[in-house]
């Protein structure tokens, strides 16, 4: 995927730019500044898994429960196959609706049977129901890859970010431990200092949003942005 977006920004684009990438999409723009220097004006790092996603750390993750889990276990049957389906009845946070999440499901499937497009739930916030817009999109061999460790094969964390010289803007959005351990978020603030520290001009800034800061935070996402083009331009 980092070669892929190499080819881009070389054949499409054409010039340095700054990269921007949300979640595991921060762990690619990291890639790219490390290993095409070249090409990259400056990263922004959107609340990455940074170290969290290691090893048995993994397991400790909402993330591992919520989206790697149920794709690895929709990869291994042939009873269902309609992704967005099975995520829903397989997800961790379906369960915070209790018996109410039953209905959920069954509401989804009827609307699965009469309409085409993407799941919708008029009935839920956008903050639950926007990822459905784009699941039927979604290859669950991409969460697979990070269940079995393959995306981690050659992908040294910490020699990675230590070797980008760009300048960098990481945000470490809200997080949080639960009753069972489990880290809700994508890292914690020791990873994001840790990483922080590692790149040679990098700012972090902690954001009191969820994960998805560009669509629940817009206004100070962009002025992140703005800061941060003028320390380009600088």
């Amino acid at each position: 995927m980092g070669e892929d977006l190499i080819w881009f920004m070389e054949h499409i684009i054409g010039e340095a730019a700054v990269v921007s990438g949300h979640s595991s999409g921060g762990l690619l723009a990291a890639w790219l500044a490390a290993n095409s220097p070249e090409n990259a004006a400056g990263i922004v790092l959107e609340d990455p898994p940074l170290f969290s996603g290691e090893g048995e750390r993994a397991l400790q993750t909402f993330a591992w429960i919520d989206s790697f889990t149920p794709a690895h276990d929709f990869l291994n049957q042939n009873v269902i196959q309609d992704y967005p389906l099975y995520y829903l009845q397989h997800c961790r946070w379906i369960q915070f609706f209790g018996d109410a999440g039953e209905k959920i499901i069954d509401a989804a499937g009827r609307y699965r049977e009469s309409h085409e497009g993407p799941l919708k739930f008029p009935f839920l916030p956008p903050s639950i129901t926007r990822p459905f817009f784009f699941l039927d999109d979604y290859d669950p061999r991409f969460g697979n890859a990070f269940y079995d460790f393959s995306w981690f094969q050659g992908f040294d964390q910490a020699e990675i970010l230590s070797r980008i010289q760009c300048p960098a803007v990481l945000i470490h959005n809200r997080w949080s431990i639960d009753e069972n351990g489990i880290l809700l978020g994508a890292m914690n603030d020791s990873d994001a200092q840790r990483s922080a520290a590692l790149m040679k001009d990098c700012v972090l800034i902690d954001l009191d949003s969820g994960h998805n800061s560009h669509a629940r935070r817009p206004k100070d996402f962009t002025a992140i942005l703005v800061e941060f083009s003028g320390r380009i331009d600088d």
